[in-house]
This record gives C-alpha cells, structure tokens and sequence, in this order.
C-alpha cells in the first residue's frame, strides 16, 4: 500500500508541475487553468484576523491569476480537498500515518520551491482530516 501511495504522489506531482508551468505562462489558454482558477478563488471559510496569519505561510503564487487575492480567506477549497484527501487516507490506510505526513510535507516544500503555490495550512489541515479518518476507521 505504501508503495502506490509513493507512487501516485510522485504522479501527482509531475502533472501538477506540468500544469502549473503551463498555467503561469499562459492562464488564459488552458481550460483546466481556468477551472483551477475557479478552485484557487472560492473562499469557503472567511476569518479576517486568522486569514492575516495565514497569508504570511502561503506562496504569492497562491492565487493563480486572481487580480485581488482574497485576503480574507482562511481556508479556501483546496484546503478542504486536502482535508477530504486526508480523512480518506486515514479511514483507508490507518496505519500509513507518517508516511502521509512526509509526503504532504514534501508536497508542500516542492510548491514551494518549484511555483511559491505553498500553502502551511494544508499540512495542518492534512493532518486534522487524517486524525479523522482514523476516527473513521475505528468506528467501523
């Protein structure tokens, strides 16, 4: 199991990689650039004095192509994909707690480096939906 979970990481990984270079260089010719653009910009928990916070631990490239980024939002939707990407991996493979852990956390250093995309919330957010889906899983 951990040997898919590594494997579809480093996938998902170069594809975003692929995606993101094409976005920046051109948002305005992909369709995909424009529907993730849709995803960057949909706030779904607004907190202005939290949102202040968080603002200094995401890349200024957070927000693709948006003219204003949202500065009041705390978690956005990919917050909440990357929780509900966690309660999945915790419910379905419980005992693989650090090796998600380190992948997240290295998801996150490498879109820091390659497009400043990071966001440090994500890995707090990785972390809370995986405790979750252990909670899950020792209910069922």
């Amino acid at each position: 199991m951990a040997i898919a979970l590594y494997g579809a990481s480093l996938l998902v990984i170069v594809l975003s990689m692929r995606l993101m270079k094409a976005c920046l260089a051109d948002p305005k010719a992909h369709q995909m650039c424009r529907s993730s653009d849709k995803v960057y910009n949909s706030c779904v928990i607004s907190w202005p004095a939290a949102a202040k916070v968080v603002h200094r631990g995401r890349g200024s490239d957070y927000f693709i192509s948006a003219e204003t980024p949202l500065v009041d939002c705390f978690i956005t939707l990919w917050g909440v994909t990357h929780f509900v990407l966690y309660v999945i991996l915790g419910a379905l493979c419980p005992s693989l707690f650090y090796e998600t852990f380190v992948l997240g956390v290295l998801f996150e250093v490498f879109e820091k480096i390659f497009w400043e995309g990071h966001d440090l919330l994500d890995i707090l957010l990785n972390t809370l939906g995986f405790i979750v889906g252990l909670c899950v899983n020792q209910q069922f």
